[in-house]
C-alpha cells in the first residue's frame, strides 16, 4: 500500500530525548500528557501556552522522536492521554546519566553509546515507520523512510540527500502532487542512482518537477541520525562541494549486520529466534527488540507447542489473536510459539499453509495479507463481528469473500 509519507520537521536534541525518558521513569513509567507538557516546558524554558492562549505544542513535541523510535508509547485511558515507557524505553533508562552544567542546568547523557545505537537499530529493524507509528501519526504508506536511508547508504557507501530522496519518493510516489512511483523495487532504484552518476543526472530538475525542494533541503529524515549524540550517520562535502552522507565509522559490526536486515517497505514478521540462550535471556531480548515499542503486552498471544493439537483454525489462542488483529488494524499483533524451529510452526498450519503465503507487493493495498484465503464459516463470522474499522482504507467486505479467512498485514508470527 502506498500513500502519504510524513517526515517530521522537528530537530532531534538528544538532551530532550533522554529527559523525556527520565521524566517518565521518575513518574513510575507513566505520565499524563498535560503534566508532561508542564514539566518539559520548564526544562526547555518555554511557556505551556502561546501568546494567543492556545496550547504550545513544543513541549509535547519533544516526545515525538522517543515515540517514533518506540521508546515511548502514547496510550489513551478513559479519554486521557498518557505517555508510557515501553520495554525499549525502560532499557534505555538504564544507560542515562546526568551532568550538571555551570549555569545550573542539567544535561542528560548516555553512559553506553553503542547500546543506544543497538536499541535504535532494533527499532529500525522491527518497527513500522510508514504507518501505525505514534510518532508519525499522519503517515500512511508501507514504504519505510528511515530504513530506506540506511539501506541506500549501505548499498552505495555514500549518497547525497537528492539521491536518497530520489530512491525514497521514487519508490513511494508523491500522492499530494499526484506523482506515481518511478521504481518497481529498491534494487532497481539503486541501479538507477548508479546510472545517474554516470550521466550526471540533473536532480534539481527532478526535485523541482516533483515539488520536493523544501523536503530535500531540510532532509530531516537524514539529519536526525547525524545529530550530536546519535552519530549513526556522517556527512561531508564531496569534490563538487555537495554534502554526502555515509554510515558512521563508529558503528560496530553488530550494527552493520542489523542494517543489512532492513527492508525498504513493510512486511509482516515470520521470525524465529534461533538461539541457544536461556529462555529468560530470549524473552528479555524480545521486550527490547520485537515487542520493544509496547508498554504492555496485551497484543502478544502465546501458543505452547507441547499443548497444541488439531487445526490452528480451531485453536483458541490463534482465534483470539486473529480477532485482535482484525479489530485493531493500527496495532501490530503477535502470535508467539514457544519454539525455535520453523518446522514446528509450519506443522501447526499444515491444513491451512496457504495463510502463510503473504502478498509481497508494496503497490498492492493488501500488501502483507495472505495471498489466498481459507474457507471457514465459523471463524469468518467471528472476524466479521469484531471488525468495525477499515484496513488500509478498505472495508472488510472488500477484502474477504463470504466465509473466507485471511491473515491481515498486522498479524505477525514469532518463534522463541
Amino acid at each position: 500500500m502506498l500513500g502519504n509519507i510524513t517526515i517530521d520537521k522537528s530537530s532531534m536534541v538528544l538532551n530532550y530525548f533522554l529527559y523525556t525518558i527520565q521524566l517518565i521513569k521518575e513518574n513510575g513509567g507513566k505520565i499524563e500528557r498535560t503534566e508532561f507538557e508542564q514539566k518539559m516546558a520548564r526544562f526547555v524554558g518555554v511557556s505551556v501556552y502561546n501568546d494567543d492562549g492556545t496550547r504550545n505544542r513544543t513541549p509535547y513535541n519533544k516526545s515525538k522522536f522517543p515515540r517514533y523510535f518506540g521508546f515511548v508509547e502514547s496510550v489513551n485511558e478513559k479519554g486521557q492521554e498518557f505517555l508510557c515507557l515501553t520495554g525499549r524505553g525502560e532499557e534505555l533508562s538504564t544507560i542515562i546519566g546526568k551532568k550538571n552544567l555551570r549555569d545550573g542546568s542539567t544535561e542528560y547523557i548516555l553512559t553506553n553509546q553503542n547500546y543506544f545505537a543497538t536499541l535504535i537499530f532494533y527499532s529500525l529493524w522491527f518497527d513500522s515507520f510508514g504507518k501505525n507509528n505514534c510518532g508519525a501519526e499522519q503517515s500512511f504508506t508501507d514504504i519505510e523512510p528511515p530504513k530506506v536511508v540506511f539501506s541506500v547508504l549501505l548499498a552505495l557507501g555514500k549518497a547525497s540527500a537528492q539521491e536518497i530522496y530520489y530512491v525514497l519518493y521514487g519508490l513511494n510516489g508523491y500522492p499530494k502532487k499526484k506523482r506515481k512511483p518511478i521504481h518497481q523495487n529498491f534494487d532497481e532504484a539503486i541501479d538507477r542512482v548508479r546510472e545517474n552518476r554516470q550521466r550526471r543526472f540533473d536532480y534539481k530538475r527532478w526535485i523541482d518537477s516533483w515539488e520536493l525542494k523544501n523536503l530535500v533541503s531540510d532532509c530531516k529524515i537524514i539529519n536526525i541520525f547525524t545529530e550530536k549524540g546519535f552519530g549513526l550517520l556522517s556527512s561531508g562535502a564531496n569534490k563538487d562541494g555537495e554534502v554526502e552522507y555515509s554510515l558512521s565509522k563508529d558503528l560496530i559490526q553488530e550494527h552493520l549486520d542489523l542494517v543489512a536486515k532492513f527492508d525498504s517497505y513493510y512486511k509482516p514478521l515470520f521470525y524465529v529466534q534461533e538461539s541457544d540462550a536461556d529462555e529468560s535471556v530470549v524473552q528479555k531480548w524480545l521486550k527490547v527488540s520485537i515487542y520493544g515499542k509496547f508498554s504492555s503486552y496485551h497484543n502478544v498471544f502465546h501458543i505452547n507447542i507441547k499443548d497444541f493439537s488439531g487445526s490452528i483454525l480451531d485453536n483458541k489462542v490463534f482465534v483470539k489473536a486473529l480477532k485482535a488483529a482484525f479489530a485493531n488494524p493500527k496495532t501490530s499483533v503477535y502470535l508467539e510459539f514457544n519454539t525455535r524451529d520453523y518446522q514446528d510452526i509450519l506443522k501447526c498450519f499444515v491444513d491451512c499453509e496457504d495463510l502463510l503465503d503473504r502478498i509481497n507487493d508494496v503497490q498492492n493495498p493488501l500488501n502483507g495479507w495472505s495471498v489466498n484465503g481459507i474457507n471457514n464459516r465459523t471463524l469468518y463470522n467471528e472476524i466479521i463481528s469484531v471488525t468495525k474499522k477499515p484496513h488500509n482504507g478498505l472495508k472488510i467486505n472488500q477484502i474477504l469473500r463470504s466465509n473466507m479467512v485471511r491473515l491481515p498485514s498486522n498479524f505477525n508470527i514469532i518463534g522463541a
